[in-house]
């Protein structure tokens, strides 16, 4: 409480009468002290509309006007704390209709005595009435909206509280003094709710009024709460309470008034600048109100949002990272929220801060100054790329004010401010380069603290980011790069230099040399991407600037990287229990030789040794799995890079190993199964083995797994090492001298040689012959024995894979002669239909039904689909059952519900009703539903429009005779989310659509044309838009007339040529064979399937064209279904027996398989 001093009273002079006393009303009352304290009004039960009407008369008491204040607001927080109270709604009824005013009109008054009261204090200069009545209308306005009946009596207080009189007693609230917030809160709790009432009718005649109704609110907007600690919910201060009449205000404006109110000066700068010391729930409040009524508004201009949000408030905004007054049982904190908020404004262009950059390139090229004409470039080699230099240092960008707020941001002492730069660089990517050149204030310099690892972690999700498609153009590759100072930034960031990387990979910080290893690989395999897209864009010109141009960002690249010396001095010192770090730093290694081959080989690296250490560390036990899975990773990383360099010794013995390499991974990779790591395996070995001129290329290393796999197969334990043992010195041989084993296939095959005119054996198996005579000398009996079995079975799958038989029938008989009885080659009797390859292929290890091996000579199953499976495959029910809930549920939903939840698509399906009254009334919910989505604030609101008012106006003429045609309806609904999304690929197609005509043809299929025989919206787009077809086309069969719409514009025929595509992926193969099988499913549509189209033709000849097994027996199984719903008699005259015929020889060709 203020202290106050009275002077003291003078004493009278002599001869001068003591004055009387004055009265209690006399001249120097109002000299008093006066009472500081506010006392509390008393109240009464009010139970009748008369007695609340009673205390509600006018007294010039304060005491007495107070005292019924006080009362009927007790009443209203009975109402509002219950709306189902009908005792107390009924006293509040009567009073409001007692005191109705007679004359109803603009200048009529609701409520007079509480307007008098109102007014009374104001002139009286009694702030408790003036406070008291503003909170009483606030919550009378608060009761009414809670019930229908009381609307009318709510409008009109609404419409008298914006008479001049009471929007002056509003304005002599507003402006109390700052230490009177009892006065102002109230003022500002009911201008919230005048704007909010009734769907914000109100709210544009409240803002025409802002000479009254914002009196002050830059001011009040910085009376906030000045005690230690967090404001407290149930008494909310000036601030909160002025925050929130804007939040109404920019939820209720229209566009229009609400861009105005964006822009007055110093009011959403005093919104916004201050939420860092705003409590929980306001803040929360602040930024949904940004996010749903200003970002997402589309009507807003970008400009005005711009003004909005101004650097400094974005950084002021970012401050909210580190709010600290977040309840403890809060669900999402501030910080998560302000985080989703940032991200959303700084990336999208509905912000108004994000402009349209060119990606990669500066925004001050001029991209039309240079020519894609070979005579520009001609023979000027790098020098041509000068113009690049002055990029290196001196960029502008077109995002400056993004930047700004970038260079703001720590992202090495907070994760969601590094994930909200990597969004920011990922929208603007001219910023990559501009940020790291001008942020000096951390470097990469290693030391393992939390600082250090944040900072890295920012650097390898900026590393990730994907490179823009045509770095950043639309459309496509412009006719120069971008300049490789900013490419280079965005592949290695500035701070990765050369030094600090080579610091990173010290022993002394094995965690610290991780990052820096993993850091290396995402830039080895962006570069590789770089790389691709520039030949992509150099693709048939001669001189073009790109080719140069990736020859500059190589040697660029390399300057920053590390020496190969380097990573394998710190591959040496990681310690063999290191599982991660080795696999890590492998993968490093082997992306040298593919990515920088130069490097590379430079270095003569022998990648051997640590081969071998590798193999050796695979024969001990493994504690975890995963451990085991992280060895095999690291070997195929290393075999990569043996694969890659010519100095690897393939056939040399190593130190410990009883074997070469070739012949350690061979047995490594014929006892790993079938998984991905195996199938890397034997195509790295069948490389080197060709490339040695070993085996063959067709056959490959084919016919040795096989010979391993069968030997295997029929003694699991059979032990191995004489085989092992002899192929590895016959592999040893033939890679050694080759020449000398061509030189040896006269000698071998004898007569056969002169009698075939074919020369088609593998050096491998000649080296075989000469070397089993020594392995006779020193095998056991049992390694014999196993040897000649692997010989035989050898021999047996080189022939199944093409190799000449006659030869290796003479060589097989050379190596009899050297083997006992007991031990003799023998080939196998057959040796038809097994046949290897090279590398078995993954879609027909898919295919269940071919399992054949080569030493067996099975033949292959044949996949067989009966008619049940293939009804679950393609069959999908009728659009039968009519939803008609959905004439009356779309009503009552939001425009995004209506559209996302299917309520749309269920009116439409309703125009197929087969009664009339069904038709006749979704006809009028379309249009409703047509008037209200252009009405809404729906950014495709437009298109929407259209595309219903032009199937109301189609359908119109079908709906009293019977159901709308099916492609009229399955139109409509297939384009409903193609509308919605503007990123679609047919979205430009389906707009031009429908500005062709106001009215869709009876007797076509809508937009059929232009997908099927028009030019795709996107290149890589085509397929996707025939998936999008085929998918409205299926449901375009619903009824025997929609196959005759497809008949008379004989789209069945376009539709199955597009099927014999032999690019076509099987799933949309798939969709192809859904509409066909729904027409078989129509009465009718078989029989015409045959005879118009001759659909079992077109069905042989396809399954004769593809390769899967799956996929021959679909299309038979089609033509069994065909068949039996066809009218067969009909079908036979027709065909004059040719299609019973036909059919009879398909199924005596499945039998016979």
């Amino acid at each position: 409480s203020t202290t106050y001093t009275r002077n003291p009273r003078p004493k009278p002079r002599k001869g001068m009468a003591k004055r009387p006393a004055r009265g209690a009303h006399g001249p120097l009352e109002s000299r008093k002290r006066q009472k500081l304290t506010r006392e509390p009004p008393t109240s009464e039960d009010v139970t009748t509309s008369r007695q609340l009407k009673k205390l509600l008369e006018f007294h010039q008491d304060a005491r007495d006007a107070r005292h019924g204040l006080q009362s009927f607001k007790l009443l209203l927080d009975a109402i509002v704390a219950n709306k189902d109270n009908e005792g107390e709604l009924a006293i509040l009824s009567g009073y409001l209709e007692a005191v109705n005013p007679v004359v109803e009109g603009p200048e009529a008054v609701y409520v007079p005595e509480i307007m008098t009261m109102w007014s009374y204090g104001a002139s009286v200069g009694n702030d408790d009435l003036l406070s008291e009545v503003a909170a009483l209308l606030a919550l009378l306005l608060q009761a009414t909206s809670l019930s229908l009946g009381l609307l009318p009596y709510g409008r009109g207080i609404c419409e008298t509280l914006l008479q001049e009189k009471q929007l002056k007693l509003i304005s002599k609230n507003l402006s109390a003094d700052k230490d009177k917030g009892f006065v102002i809160s109230p003022a500002l709790r009911l201008l919230r709710e005048l704007v909010s009432y009734d769907g914000g009718v109100f709210s544009r005649r409240v803002f025409r009024a802002q000479s009254w109704t914002f009196a002050e609110l830059t001011r009040n907007l910085d009376i906030r709460f000045r005690a230690e600690g967090v404001e407290d919910a149930r008494k909310p201060s000036v601030r909160t309470n002025a925050a929130r009449f804007l939040f109404a205000c920019l939820k209720y404006l229209p566009s229009d008034n609400k861009s105005e109110l964006l822009v007055q000066k110093g009011i959403m700068p005093g919104l916004l600048m201050r939420l860092p010391d705003d409590p929980p729930a306001l803040v929360h409040e602040a930024l949904d109100c940004m996010t749903k009524d200003v970002i997402e508004d589309q009507k807003i201009p970008t400009t005005t949002k711009s003004r909005v949000f101004w650097v400094r408030l974005m950084e002021r905004l970012a401050g909210l990272y580190s709010y600290s007054h977040d309840p403890e049982d809060a669900e999402i904190t501030v910080a998560d929220r302000v985080h989703d908020f940032l991200m959303l404004t700084c990336t999208s262009p509905a912000a108004g801060i994000l402009s349209k950059c060119n990606g990669l390139y500066p925004n001050s090229i001029i991209l039309d100054d240079f020519s894609t004409g070979d005579f520009l470039w001609s023979d000027m080699g790098l020098e041509q790329l000068s113009w690049m230099d002055q990029y290196a240092s001196d960029i502008t960008v077109r995002n400056s004010s993004l930047l700004e707020v970038a260079l703001k941001l720590r992202p090495w002492a907070s994760i969601k401010q590094g994930e909200l730069l990597v969004a920011i660089f990922k929208a603007a990517p001219e910023i990559i380069h501009v940020y790291f050149l001008e942020q000096k204030s951390f470097t990469f310099d290693p030391k393992l603290s939390m600082t250090w690892i944040g900072y890295s972690s920012f650097l390898f999700h900026t590393m990730q980011l994907p490179v823009p498609e045509h770095f950043g153009l639309q459309g496509d590759y412009a006719s120069i790069p971008p300049p490789t100072s900013a490419l280079l930034a965005s592949i290695i960031p500035l701070p990765l230099t050369q030094n600090a990387l080579v610091r990173c990979l010290e022993p002394k910080w094995p965690l610290v040399s991780l990052f820096a290893t993993r850091l290396l690989i995402l830039a080895l395999e962006k570069l590789q991407t770089v790389l691709s897209m520039h030949a992509e864009a150099a693709a048939g010109l001669k001189n073009s600037p790109w080719r140069y141009a990736s020859k500059k960002l190589v040697n660029d690249f390399c300057q920053r990287l590390p020496d190969l010396k380097d990573i394998v001095r710190w591959y040496k010192s990681i310690p063999d229990d290191s599982i991660l770090c080795k696999a890590t730093a492998s993968q490093l290694l082997s992306l040298y030789y593919k990515v920088l081959p130069q490097v590379a080989l430079a270095a003569n690296f022998d990648v051997s040794p640590f081969l071998a250490k590798t193999l050796g560390s695979l024969d001990k036990p493994f504690e975890d799995p995963r451990d085991k899975g992280l060895v095999l990773l690291e070997l195929e990383n290393l075999l990569e890079a043996a694969s890659l360099s010519p100095g690897m010794r393939w056939f040399s013995k190593l130190q410990g190993f009883p074997v070469s390499p070739f012949t350690v991974l061979l047995k490594l990779a014929s006892s790993g199964g079938e998984n991905e790591s195996s199938e890397t395996l034997r195509s790295i070995l069948e490389s080197v083995a060709t490339e040695h001129q070993i085996v063959l290329d067709d056959a490959g290393l084919g016919p040795v797994f096989q010979a391993l796999e069968i030997l295997t197969k029929v003694d699991p334990e059979v032990s191995l090492d004489g085989v092992w043992s002899l192929l590895d010195n016959c592999v040893a041989k033939c890679a050694a001298s080759p020449l000398k084993y061509l030189d040896l296939i006269p000698e071998y095959v004898g007569e056969a040689h002169e009698a075939s005119a074919e020369i088609n054996i593998s050096l491998l198996t000649i080296a075989l012959v000469e070397q089993l005579p020594f392995a006779v000398k020193s095998a056991s009996s049992a390694d014999l024995g196993t040897i000649s079995k692997f010989i035989s079975a050898f021999l047996g799958s080189s022939i199944s894979a093409g190799e000449n038989k006659d030869w290796i029938k003479a060589l097989t008989k050379r190596m009899n002669s050297t083997l006992t009885a007991k031990t003799t080659i023998e080939l196998p009797k057959s040796t038809k239909g097994a046949g290897t390859s090279k590398s078995k292929s993954k879609k027909s290890d898919e295919v269940k039904s071919r399992t054949s091996t080569a030493a067996q000579g099975k033949s292959a199953e044949t996949v067989v689909i009966s008619q049940e499976h293939l009804k679950g495959m393609l069959h999908e029910p009728f659009d039968g059952t009519e939803d008609n809930s959905a004439l009356t549920k779309w009503a009552n939903k939001g425009i995004d519900d209506i559209l996302e939840d299917d309520y749309a698509a269920a009116l439409i399906r309703l125009l197929g009703s087969e009664h009339t009254s069904i038709r006749m009334e979704a006809l009028t919910n379309i249009l409703k539903l047509a008037a209200k989505i252009r009405a809404s604030t729906h950014s495709e609101r437009d298109q929407l429009w259209l595309l219903l008012s032009e199937l109301a106006e189609s359908a119109r003429g079908h709906v009293n005779t019977g159901p709308v045609p099916s492609a009229f309806t399955a139109f409509a609904i297939h384009s409903l989310p193609v509308l919605i999304n503007p990123l679609h690929p047919l979205y430009p197609k389906v707009n031009k659509y429908l500005t062709r005509a106001p009215v869709w043809p009876a007797g076509k299929i809508p937009m059929v044309h232009d997908v099927l025989h028009g030019e795709p919206s996107d290149d890589d787009k085509y397929y996707t838009e025939l998936s999008w077809l085929f998918g409205f086309l299926f449901d375009c069969l619903q009824r025997p007339g929609d196959i005759g719409v497809f008949h008379q514009t004989r789209w069945f025929e376009k539709v199955f040529a597009s099927a014999c595509n032999p690019y076509m992926k099987s799933g949309l193969r798939m969709k192809v064979f859904k509409v066909l099988y729904r027409a078989t499913c129509i009465e009718g549509g078989s029989t015409t399937l045959v005879t118009r189209f001759g659909v079992l033709s077109w069905l042989e000849s396809l399954g004769a064209g593809l390769e899967e097994e799956e996929e021959r027996a679909l299309v038979k199984a089609l033509m069994e279904r065909v068949w039996e719903t066809c009218d067969q008699g009909h079908v036979e005259k027709w065909s004059r027996g040719g299609i019973v015929g036909m059919m009879k020889r398909e199924r005596e060709v499945e039998v016979v398989a």
